[in-house]
């Protein structure tokens, strides 16, 4: 078992792999929902206030029961990165959200592999504690993304938010019958 980092999982969880036949996207409901977990709650109102507090009109962010899935996604050590992946667009619903906690980090795009090797196209986007960062077209749909190693030098934390596909969840159901 990895101690490096730990999923919870709440709503829905997922699992991604590869298959001889290509990649496999599963969906799960054997987690807790959402509303068992003051935490989330909480979050959930953080993002609300974001909003309240956007006077710009910058972040247009879905209501509120558009996120039925959370992750929480904890770094428990240094050296506990992420790999390199995109969010299924057949899974997940766009936006997604996440929210950094504990710790300073950075989100590196468009690198290749599971050490995450740098592209000419890479680039990074720091994420200091209580930033909210919004995925949707292009970082969403084209580019991947990963934490990298280097960029976690104490533990941390980070939830992210996102809205289950209908379909996924009536594709999960019907092969459970």
């Amino acid at each position: 078992m990895d101690t490096r980092r730990i999923k919870v999982f709440l709503g829905y969880r997922y699992d991604y792999g590869k298959t001889q036949t290509g990649p496999r996207q599963l969906l799960y409901d054997d987690v807790d929902t959402m509303s068992k977990l003051s935490l989330v709650a909480l979050v959930r109102e953080v993002l609300v206030r974001v909003l309240r507090n956007d006077m710009q009109g910058y972040l247009k962010l879905p209501g509120r029961n558009f996120f039925n899935q959370a992750v929480m996604v904890c770094y428990l050590k240094f050296n506990s990165g992420l790999g390199t992946h995109q969010d299924s667009k057949s899974l997940f619903q766009r936006p997604i959200i996440s929210i950094r906690l504990l710790a300073d980090a950075a989100l590196s795009f468009n690198r290749v592999g599971r050490e995450c090797r740098r592209t000419p196209q890479s680039f990074s986007v720091p994420q200091s504690v209580g930033t909210v960062t919004l995925l949707e077209r292009f970082a969403a749909d084209y580019a991947t993304h990963c934490v990298l190693k280097k960029d976690l030098k104490v533990p941390s934390l980070s939830i992210v938010f996102r809205g289950v596909q209908q379909s996924a969840v009536e594709a999960m159901r019907s092969s459970q019958v």
